[in-house]
């Protein structure tokens, strides 16, 4: 008589019955052996269950995942499409194109290799009075940023974007762009990991946050900017570990916490010169992960960052992004790792140990009299 599978129960193994198979299994090769420290000096375990994950975290699980999904606006995320152009004629064509094929936010970094002349600066205030925008520069005396000057006044309070710079831009009358960006983008290409990256982010919030008398205002101008890597579950738990740690971070202000943006690059620093079609699967699993992780802002590098840009590899780019969000349908949950053994514990281990580091880097007196300085 055949058995429809569906009718099948299989009965469940215990820890340490999988724990004696695996002994058997290593042949001699001790069972520690299957332990993995990584560069945070973070223990990853072979095997992650619901009973050892609720040991380790309790009832401090439902807080950590009720927490990331109240503080995650969308399940879904902007595509930033960095443009580009060797003068002013094919840096505008190239906005058209971009907005045409999926472009959902225009991404400028600066400097740029042409003039921003009174005529390109009034061009490009009609783009970001209609699209939204991130402008990375560095300094407040970055010729782009005079657009603002250009954009007319009834449509000011409307226009959305973000601005990455050393210093908070001060803008009037533009209450939806935001200024204060903690960027942690300088130190992971200067090699920082999850943990630092996490801890140095909210030692720059404080920073910002002592520059204003009312914390709510300045909630409303913050943003974070984080790179995201190739170790695919870390960069998921780092993004998800940040909500936490905001949350813990403005209870400490006396308030209760907003969701702030998250906005995401793939890592450069994770590029390779010599071979550049690699890049492609890198670049590919890094946004994927900033989507799963539950950032709002995407920006994928082309596979030719670090050499020379085609209209080709921009396409290709572009479209990582589309396909993510498009065709992966991981946008269509908000906080699609949530509840994963493994990616909670990782989470869980990343809280403790960035707000740890952000305390004692406080407590030193900021960054540079830790001894943590981007270039």
């Amino acid at each position: 008589m055949s058995m429809n599978m569906k009718d099948i129960e299989f009965q469940s193994a215990s820890y340490d019955q999988w724990k004696e198979e695996a002994v058997k299994a290593l042949k001699g090769k001790p069972f520690e052996s299957l332990f993995t420290k990584t560069i945070e000096n973070i223990t990853l375990e072979p095997l992650y269950t619901q009973e050892t994950l609720l040991e380790k975290l309790g009832d401090q699980l439902e807080k950590q995942v009720s927490t990331i999904r109240s503080l995650t606006e969308s399940a879904s995320f902007t595509v930033a499409q960095q443009i580009n152009g060797e003068d002013a004629a094919s840096f505008f064509a190239n906005i058209e194109e971009s907005l045409s094929r999926g472009n959902e936010m225009i991404t400028i970094y600066g400097p740029v290799t042409f003039d921003w002349s009174e005529e390109n600066l009034s061009k490009l205030a009609t783009y970001f009075s209609e699209n939204s925008f991130k402008v990375t520069v560095k300094s407040s005396e970055d010729d782009v940023l005079r657009v603002f000057d250009y954009i007319d006044k009834s449509k000011r309070a409307a226009v959305k974007g973000f601005i990455v710079a050393p210093k908070a831009i001060v803008l009037t009358d533009y209450p939806n762009v935001r200024t204060y960006a903690a960027n942690t983008v300088p130190f992971h290409n200067d090699g920082a990991n999850a943990v630092q990256e996490l801890a140095i982010a909210l030692v720059q919030a404080a920073e910002l946050a002592k520059d204003m008398d009312d914390f709510k205002a300045f909630e409303n101008q913050f943003f974070v900017q984080f790179a995201v890597d190739t170790q695919f579950f870390a960069e998921v738990a780092k993004i998800r570990a940040f909500k936490v740690l905001w949350k813990a971070f403005t209870s400490a202000f006396g308030h209760k916490a907003n969701a702030v943006p998250v906005v995401a690059e793939t890592s450069v620093r994770s590029f390779s010169k010599y071979d550049v079609y690699v890049n492609l699967l890198r670049a590919g699993n890094e946004a994927f992960s900033a989507a799963i992780g539950g950032a709002d802002v995407i920006t994928v590098h082309p596979h030719d960052a670090l050499t020379a840009l085609t209209s080709q590899s921009v396409r290709i780019a572009r479209n990582v992004s589309l396909v993510t969000k498009e065709e992966s349908h991981v946008t269509n949950v908000i906080d699609p790792a949530g509840g994963s053994y493994f990616i909670e514990s990782l989470t869980a281990d990343y809280v403790k140990k960035a707000w740890t580091l952000f305390l004692e880097i406080e407590k030193a007196g900021g960054l540079q009299a830790y001894g943590i300085d981007a270039k």
